[in-house]
C-alpha cells in the first residue's frame, strides 16, 4: 500500500525504508503543526461522538478516526515525498528534488518537467 502512495520508497533498502519513512512523516509535522494537532483533535472528538452516539467502547470507536488520519497522510504526501526525493538526490540519484523527475542524461542542468535549476547534493 505505501509503494502506490510513496513509490520512491522501493528505490531504497528494504532495511532503511522505515526509518526513512518515520523522518519524512516528522518533516510533515513540523511542517504545518497546526494543522496537525487539529487533526489530533479532531480524531479525538469523532472517537468519542462515535463512541457515545454508537455505544462502543473507546477502543472500537477509534477505527472512526482511520480516515481522518487517512486525510492527514494524503494532504502531506508532498512534503513526505520530497524528502524522499531529497534522500535519492544526496545518494548520487539523478532526480529533481522539486517535482521528483528522473534526471539520468540530462544536461541542461534544469528539470524539464519544472524547470528548477538543477543543483548537485552531496
Amino acid at each position: 500500500m505505501l509503494f502506490k502512495i510513496f513509490p520512491e520508497l522501493k528505490q531504497f533498502p528494504a532495511q532503511e525504508r522505515r526509518a526513512l519513512f518515520d523522518n519524512a512523516r516528522r518533516a510533515a509535522i513540523r511542517e504545518r503543526p497546526l494543522a496537525f494537532a487539529l487533526l489530533v483533535v479532531t480524531a479525538i472528538l469523532v472517537c468519542g461522538v462515535a463512541a457515545f452516539v454508537f455505544h462502543f467502547r473507546f477502543s472500537i470507536a477509534a477505527l472512526f478516526c482511520f480516515p481522518v488520519f487517512a486525510v492527514w497522510l494524503v494532504t502531506s504526501r508532498r512534503t513526505m515525498r520530497k524528502c524522499f526525493w531529497h534522500n535519492l538526490a544526496t545518494r548520487g540519484q539523478p532526480i529533481c528534488t522539486h517535482c521528483g523527475h528522473n534526471l539520468t542524461g540530462n544536461t541542461s542542468g534544469t528539470c524539464p518537467e519544472c524547470g528548477t535549476p538543477v543543483v548537485p547534493l552531496k
